[in-house]
């Protein structure tokens, strides 16, 4: 009883991405994508910590980053669009508190969250409000003049390409979740019948 116990436990278990979907097939993924589209981004595990190098980030981005009160507001903007683009499948941008696009395509095995394919902060468009940006620089302690310039150097994007990016980082995630479900169940039996194996001995010893 207690052996079917830990079967069902390690099959209960779910592996970090990196180790149903291999590392460098991830980064060839992101880099293909990225010089397709020219859309910057990103593959993180289900904590939001990047599997892949990248740099898929901007200079206003890390500005914004490099104050503690910026940095909070930007994970928790992040952990909601990942939140939210679990709950609805269909593909969506969502704006942050500075006016940028993001995107999160969810990577899952037995609905169970991996991780994710994601774009963060393109502009769409139109730049970034002038009068946004002074309302952030004062909230969070920035130079204004500094953070407009960070801005100017953000690429910007028709609406239309970065939901065409979207749909099709939701079709990449698919495949990489079809792969990892078929390695996660590769893995499950092989530690089953190790169990398995463990048990016999076990037996043949006591007998």
């Amino acid at each position: 009883l207690e052996e079917r116990r830990q079967i069902r436990k390690f099959l209960a278990a779910i592996p970090h991405l990196t180790e149903l979907a291999d590392q460098s097939i991830l980064c060839e993924i992101q880099n293909n994508f990225t010089q397709t589209f020219g859309i910057p981004t990103i593959i993180v595990d289900n904590e939001g910590i990047p599997v892949t190098a990248c740099d898929a980030g901007n200079e206003f981005c890390r500005m914004i980053k490099s104050c503690p009160k910026g940095a909070e507001k930007c994970k928790q903007f992040s952990t909601k669009v990942e939140t939210e683009a679990l709950k609805d499948t269909r593909s969506k941008v969502y704006y942050c508190f500075a006016g940028l696009a993001h995107f999160s395509a969810p990577i899952l095995v037995e609905h169970i969250h991996l991780g994710s394919i994601e774009i963060q902060g393109a502009q769409v468009f139109l730049p970034i409000n002038p009068n946004k940006l002074k309302g952030i620089a004062k909230e969070l302690g920035l130079n204004y003049d500094e953070l407009l310039e960070k801005a100017s150097s953000v690429p910007r994007f028709p609406e239309e390409k970065v939901y065409a990016a979207g749909e099709l980082l939701y079709a990449i995630a698919n495949t990489i979740s079809s792969l990892c479900m078929h390695e996660h169940k590769l893995l499950h039996k092989i530690a089953e019948l190790s169990t398995f194996s463990q048990i016999g001995r076990a037996i043949t010893s006591n007998l």
